[in-house]
């Protein structure tokens, strides 16, 4: 054997190096793209979900059945404390807060 044959056959190892080094990154490519991709999807899907979700502490509404203003404070433990002019109005509130909430 001749020193010919030992650097055909370097060349012939470092070539299936090269082709098995190329055959693993599609190979990690594929894990990537089919299962950390859909699971990133599907857990920003059920973020926003459970944001939406979220009831709104701020901001106004207007309510249909009550006849005057009605003022809701939501303290720092998010518990309403509603303001009206009278019993009526306050406990129609509570009651639209109890379902909307």
């Amino acid at each position: 054997m001749g020193s010919g044959d030992y650097k055909e056959n370097e060349i012939e190892r470092q070539a299936l190096r090269l082709q098995f080094d190329h055959t693993l990154m599609k190979r990690i490519y594929k894990i990537i793209i089919f299962t950390f991709v859909p699971a990133a999807v599907l857990l920003a899907g059920i973020f926003l979900y459970l944001q939406q979700l979220k009831p709104q502490y701020s901001g106004e509404r207007m309510l249909e059945g009550l006849d005057q203003q009605v003022d809701v404070y939501f303290d720092p433990w998010t518990i309403p404390h509603i303001y009206a002019r009278n019993a009526t109005e306050a406990i129609l509130e509570g009651a639209i807060l109890g379902r909307k909430i």
